[in-house]
């Protein structure tokens, strides 16, 4: 069966869904799929994730895909995206998020070729993007499914798309490698956190949380891995918190699970998740882990006292002493470290391995097949 493949842009996307993209694509053309990749990065670009070599990848080239799309790129990119689709003649089309499903599909209007749509955020991302969240009901009524990241997600939408929408996780790479919760004598332990630098994500509270806590804890420093357009505020406020040296922001990395490995425990102060990645990975390397109890996706990861700690902030306006009491506890408290990132290793294996998400994306795959 031949699949194309299609995402908006991999070079200079260090995100989790780019490297689930490859991930999936690398597993179904192991499991005899005929994979195909296509995207709107330009002709010469490079993943920022490694793309698997065996697979072709269609770069479309039209305009700068970093960049919002003015119309005439938007037009030649549907027209290009047909072409495409009419030279490759793929079985079935998999379109990841809605940057490239809604495009994909408009492009391919009155081509009886069946799409399956992948999102991977959450509606309250349309909150201020009423156009957006219009053309992406209307789309994906032309998809035969529409997968998200979890039955509560499916909730969250119109019954009109609930019907066609399917939950599958992301898989989360497993290694028999360990995170060094013990850390180096002589050398401070590292709180981690991985995301890009945005208001969803919230490192400003996680910053003041810390530094409630830093005078507490003078061998603790926090490692804040990311990119975006928060950096120079937040570098602002670790000055203005005369932090420099315990606070940084290295920027993104290549080699995220060493940064795992590295790190004694893991905390993300999201507002709201919808699945939570970087904490499963975490998780997966034997990190003790710690997120707020209101944000969905890390709600529906983290095992409160379990695996981690789930914070309850009572209110909006007491996150950031809420964060730093659960902090000062956890980095306090070895054994409890120790146990949380035992029993969150276990778990992520056994929940979200490659096998079981990809043999779910499979099965999905053969009930198209069979109904086409």
């Amino acid at each position: 069966m031949k699949i194309m493949m299609a995402i908006k842009r991999l070079e200079d996307m260090a995100g989790g869904a780019e490297r689930v993209f490859l991930q999936i694509a690398e597993s179904l053309s192991q499991n005899g799929y005929d994979i195909t990749l296509l995207s709107f990065d330009r002709k010469d670009a490079e993943s920022f994730y490694p793309a698997p070599n065996n697979l072709e990848w269609i770069k479309l080239g039209i305009g700068d895909s970093s960049k919002p799309a003015k119309s005439k790129e938007t037009l030649g990119r549907m027209l290009s995206l047909r072409t495409q689709i009419k030279k490759t003649k793929p079985d079935l089309i998999i379109a990841f998020q809605h940057s490239m499903f809604i495009p994909l599909c408009l492009a391919k209007l009155g081509i009886q070729i069946p799409v399956i749509a992948s999102e991977h955020i959450v509606p309250m991302h349309y909150k201020s993007k009423p156009l957006e969240y219009a053309l992406l009901t209307l789309t994906g009524l032309m998809c035969k499914k529409i997968t998200v990241l979890s039955d509560e997600i499916i909730k969250l939408y119109p019954k009109i798309l609930q019907r066609r929408m399917v939950a599958i996780a992301n898989p989360v790479i497993t290694t028999e490698q360990k995170a060094d919760l013990a850390g180096k004598n002589g050398s401070p332990n590292t709180l981690l956190s991985v995301g890009r630098l945005d208001p969803q994500k919230d490192q400003k509270t996680l910053i003041s949380a810390f530094a409630q806590i830093a005078e507490e804890f003078p061998d603790w420093n926090l490692r804040i891995i990311g990119e975006g357009h928060l950096r120079p505020k937040l570098e602002q406020q670790i000055k203005d918190l005369r932090l420099s040296s315990r606070i940084s922001l290295p920027g993104i990395s290549k080699d995220i699970q060493s940064e795992y490995l590295k790190a004694q425990a893991f905390v993300l102060a999201s507002t709201y998740e919808s699945f939570g990645l970087a904490t499963a990975e975490a998780m997966s390397t034997g990190l003790p882990v710690i997120g707020f109890a209101d944000c969905e996706g890390t709600n529906k990861l983290i095992n409160h006292n379990k695996t981690g700690i789930l914070v309850d902030p009572k209110n909006r306006e007491n996150r950031i002493e809420a964060l730093a009491k659960e902090l000062s506890s956890i980095l306090s408290n070895p054994e409890k470290r120790y146990l949380f990132g035992k029993n969150g290793k276990e778990w992520i294996a056994e929940k979200f391995n490659s096998e079981k998400i990809t043999t779910e994306w499979v099965e999905i795959i053969q009930s198209i097949d069979k109904s086409a």
